[in-house]
């Protein structure tokens, strides 16, 4: 054998630099940063409302499939329980009051003159020709529980060719701020 053989080959040891799990963990708080108020829109889209009248052109990302469906019911029109309460008192017949929730929902509690049409029949368009079929040049106003079903709704319907206003706060706000007989669930 020769001395080259008999030799054995050192390798260095890579020694360990904690340095990298610093900015690992910077990153990371960094993308959850980002993230939390994009999860805060999804869940609950009028957080976008004060960017949107700021004109903050957040319409560029209205085509993205979660974010964009935040960022399309933040652009739903509103009207509050008390705007409602008055179109009701004045006997007001330009209106068409539409309830997305599901029948059982509303065997609970509904507002008086609100027509059920639920949610999963507008998304198979069958409730789509029904809402044509009662709004007949009327505004059409649309409320669920909390507002984040019938602004869905109303995504939907402008794609159909059909604009309406959402009831803000839905009819949890009805029965807070207008007529405690109507039961929250």
């Amino acid at each position: 054998m020769n001395d080259s053989q008999s030799q054995s080959v050192s390798v260095p040891r890579l020694q360990w630099n904690p340095k990298p799990r610093f900015w690992f963990r910077v990153y990371g708080l960094g993308i959850i940063l980002c993230l939390l108020p994009i999860a805060g829109a999804i869940y609950n889209p009028d957080i976008l409302r004060p960017l949107i009248k700021a004109g903050i052109p957040l319409e560029v990302a209205s085509g993205l499939p979660i974010v964009g469906n935040a960022i399309q019911q933040a652009q739903v029109p509103q009207i509050t329980v008390q705007e409602l309460k008055q179109l009701m008192d004045s006997k007001a017949t330009n209106f068409v009051l539409i309830d997305v929730r599901e029948p059982e929902e509303y065997e609970i509690a509904r507002i008086p003159g609100s027509i059920l049409v639920p949610l999963g029949e507008i998304e198979s368009g069958e409730g789509i020709d029904k809402i044509k079929s009662l709004i007949k040049g009327r505004r059409l106003i649309a409320h669920c529980t909390v507002g984040r079903r019938s602004a869905k709704v109303l995504v939907l319907l402008k794609v159909a060719g059909i604009e309406g206003t959402n009831l803000k706060g839905g009819i949890q706000a009805w029965s807070r701020e207008i007529d405690s007989s109507v039961p929250q669930y």
